[in-house]
């Protein structure tokens, strides 16, 4: 499920549910936008719940997964964590910092 705020041309504003969304961002815009009249739709931003206090990471194997995140065990007491379009190595807390900051990207 994602969650878009829409902003229409004559100023009115509305959120919208997409119940079955598609994993291409771009084409998921395109398909609620296809709703409207043409040119109706003057902004949409997707609405991401923050992350949780403490993550949820699944384990997989050697990794662990937790939306588009991927954390592996380097050595003790280093990680690699990556997720579309970034990545990071570092401690715990490194780790943890990153996740939050680029949340919405891995959801």
């Amino acid at each position: 499920m994602k969650v878009f705020d829409l902003e229409f041309s004559d100023g009115k504003r509305c959120r919208c549910i997409s119940m079955e969304p598609d994993p291409d961002e771009q084409v998921e815009r395109s398909s609620v936008e296809s709703i409207f009249h043409p040119g109706y739709v003057t902004e949409m931003r997707r609405i991401v719940a923050p992350p949780p206090e403490k993550l949820p990471w699944k384990r997989d194997g050697n990794v662990w997964r937790i939306h588009g995140f991927e954390l592996q065990k380097l050595e003790s007491g280093l990680f690699r964590c990556t997720w579309p379009g970034g990545s990071i190595e570092g401690d715990k807390d490194a780790i943890s910092s990153a996740v939050r900051e680029h949340w919405a990207e891995g959801v």
